[in-house]
Formats: C-alpha cells, structure tokens, sequence
C-alpha cells in the first residue's frame, strides 16, 4: 500500500527515526513530507543519515511561532500530497509529534479540512529528560482515525434536507474508516429512517431496536455533550414512535386475511381497547402527513399525489375504527342505526368500504370532519393520481393542488388528533 507521511520536525530527531522505522517495518512505498523550521532543517538531515539516506519533501516555515505561516506551508504541503492520492491512492499518516505547538496544530487542522480520510500519530513516552522529551527507548506510538469534518457537515445537510441515502453512506463510510461506534450507531439510525420513508416500518423498528441500548447511553447528557445527549433523546422518541405504528399496523394487517363480519370485529375492538394502539394509528397519520411534506420538499410531485389520495383513505379509515367501531370491511350493518343505513342509500348493503363510501357513511353519521374536508379537492387529487400514472404517460401533477390539499388534511386531522401540533 501507497502511504503519505507527513510530519512536522522539531529539534529532536528521535522521535521521527523511531516513527519512520516503525513504518518501515509495516509498508515498502512511503513518501516523506516534512514540515521543516529554519532551526529544524539540520535535524532532518540528521534523521536521512540514520535512515540511510531515504528524500523528503521539504516545506520551510520561516516563522515556525506564526501560526499564518504555519497554515500556509501546510496547506502547500496537503495540496501536493491530496494530488497525489488521487492519483494513487493508499494511506495517509499524520505524525505531529515534532515541532513547535503551531506547527503541531496546524498539521492537525488542515488535516480535518483537507483529507477525506487519514490516521493521526504521534509519538509520546512516559519516561522524559529535562527538557521534556521523550527519552529514546520509551517510545510509546498513539494512532487515531481521522476523517474530513466538512465530510460529517456534508452528512448532516443531507440528513437536513431529506437525502437519506447520501447522508447513510458518507457516515456508514466514516464509521467503517475510523472503527468509529458512534458513527455506526449513528449511521444505523439514518438507515432506519430510510426504510421508514418506504412504509417498511417492520424493517425500521428491527433497526432502532438492534441499536436501542446504544441510543440510551449517547442521550446521556452526564456522559456526553448537550447537543448528542438531545439528539439520541430525540431517536429515542423516533424509536417509540415507529415502535407504535409498526405494532397497530400488524393488526390493521388482519383485515386482509379476514373473511367474516365476527372476525373484522373483534379486530376493531381489539384496536379501540388499548391506547397504544389509537395511538399508533395517530402517528402512522402523522407519519404520512410528513412523508408527503418531504416528497413535495424533494419534488417527487407525484408520490406525493399518490400518497395524499392514501391519506385520504387512512383518516376516514381511522375515523371509522376509532370513533365509532366500525370495520371498513365487512361491515356489520346490523349494529348500526337504521335512518344511517336508509341515508346511504345503496341497494344492496357492500361488504367494503371503498373511500367514496366512506364518506358518504361519514355524512350519514352526521360527522363534522365532512364539514371540514374540502371534497372538490379531493376530486382534484382523484383526478392528477388517475391522470398521472405510468399508463397515461407520466402526465404532471399539479403541485398546487397536492398542497392545498394536505394543508386540508391538516386541518381535518387536528379535529381527530389530540394536541397534533406538538407530535409533528
């Protein structure tokens, strides 16, 4: 493997002989680097002769107390150094061991905004002279990881702006090149949001559930700082939601495999006995509502048609179950009162419920969500999503129309929905 080094020099030369031997013995193809002071410039040649005469790249600062100059000539010496790593590739090593504490910190910085990938190193002891060196024999070498911090900025402005996918792989990456457990963790819980975002919340919930115990040790503000601590709180609650909404979906699911009156509804009963279960319905709502927010966030005009129609859909659905314990299919008509029955007027009372019935059993139920759903929209959602599918060619969805529409939505959920406004 290629490897890059580069080192800042000091006024000691044994801690880059002990450094450089040791990469001698693990790696054959090593290009040197080394940040040198006018001061410093015969230790390097010190360090050639015991190394058997092996070059350097030399990048002189003349004021090694400077920390701009410091900057300058490390930047020079990174630029030359990513050239040739885009060409080859291979290994990055940063030993600050050496030098004055600008030179040292300047090496480090540039490193973070310059390198997408890189192991830092630097030779400490326990055993010191006088002058506080490190004794030669009692070289301890300390490597670390690093990775480019604009790399996790780009990260979190993918994760801002609903690139799930881009944020996963660039944090999966730094996870993978730092050993990092934090970065898994944190990598794992942008996976989990993206088979959220495709309604696989079995797939999202075993995630958040592998990676719960780790998520209650970083939302630990007296192990780490405020800003973790909150956010993995913030997961935490994610993880109860989707814990929820994946629980009543595995008995909405029972609907399909049904085929009597009598079983559709003890399913119902099953639903409206335990609040969990109202409660996840609420937040599969929810979850939806911000879904199309997201799909309209990122131009996807016609998931987020298709998706609003299913709204539609879901909320008469809730409605039906939870308020007044009724199955949307296989209706015991029977349990309700007749004058509702006779408004509906159908000649033969269906099994199902589509979402046209629906409404219609809403109205004759006298609900006030009629009242508040904008019915002409909906024809106008029923339209786009009729017109715009892959059999009639992809024709464009209005977006206007999908807006208005789910800011109707919106409305009509905060009737249904205890205190919505602080759960989305």
């Amino acid at each position: 493997m290629k490897i890059y080094f580069i080192f800042t020099v000091g006024k000691s030369p044994e801690p880059i002989i002990y450094s450089i031997d040791e990469l001698l013995k693990r790696y054959d193809d090593i290009e040197y680097y080394a940040l040198v002071s006018r001061e410093s410039i015969d230790t390097l040649g010190v360090v050639s002769n015991k190394l058997g005469g092996i070059g350097f790249h030399q990048y002189v600062i003349e004021n090694p107390e400077d920390f701009d100059e410091c900057i300058k000539a490390t930047y020079e010496a990174a630029a030359e150094v990513l050239k040739r790593w885009e060409e080859e590739k291979g290994m990055i090593i940063i030993d600050y061991t050496g030098g004055t504490k600008p030179m040292a910190s300047s090496l480090v910085y540039v490193a973070y905004q310059v390198f997408p990938q890189f192991v830092l190193r630097y030779i400490g002891g326990i055993r010191r002279d006088e002058h506080g060196r490190v004794i030669s024999g009692s070289e301890k070498t300390v490597e670390i990881s690093g990775v480019n911090r604009a790399l996790l900025l780009k990260a979190r402005d993918f994760y801002m702006n609903f690139n799930l996918h881009r944020s996963y792989e660039l944090l999966y990456n730094c996870a993978e090149s730092m050993k990092s457990e934090y970065y898994s963790v944190l990598s794992n819980f942008i996976y989990s949001l993206i088979y959220r975002d495709q309604f696989d919340y079995k797939m999202a919930n075993d995630i958040l559930n592998r990676f719960s115990r780790r998520f209650k040790i970083y939302s630990d503000e007296a192990i780490f700082s405020k800003n973790v601590a909150e956010f993995f709180r913030q997961v935490l609650d994610t993880q109860k939601n989707i814990s929820l909404i994946y629980g009543v979906l595995k008995i909405l699911s029972q609907f399909k495999e049904k085929k009597s009156v009598n079983e559709c509804s003890k399913i119902v009963e099953k639903i409206t006995s335990r609040e969990e279960y109202i409660d996840g319905f609420e937040l599969l709502l929810i979850d939806f509502y911000l879904n199309i927010l997201r799909r309209l966030r990122l131009n996807e005009i016609l998931r987020a048609c298709v998706l609003t129609y299913r709204l539609y859909e879901l909320l008469t659905q809730y409605i039906l179950i939870v308020k007044y314990r009724i199955s949307p299919t296989y209706i015991d008509w029977s349990k309700l009162d007749k004058n509702v029955v006779k408004c509906m007027s159908l000649k033969s009372l269906p099994e199902h419920l589509d979402l046209q019935r629906s409404l219609d059993l809403l109205k004759c139920l006298n609900d006030k969500i009629i009242n508040i759903l904008d019915l002409n929209l909906l024809r106008k959602v029923q339209f786009e999503r009729n017109y715009s599918l892959i059999e009639h060619g992809f024709s464009s969805v209005r977006r206007k129309i999908i807006e208005e529409s789910i800011e109707n939505l919106y409305k009509a959920m905060k009737k249904c929905i205890k205190d919505i406004d602080s759960r989305v």
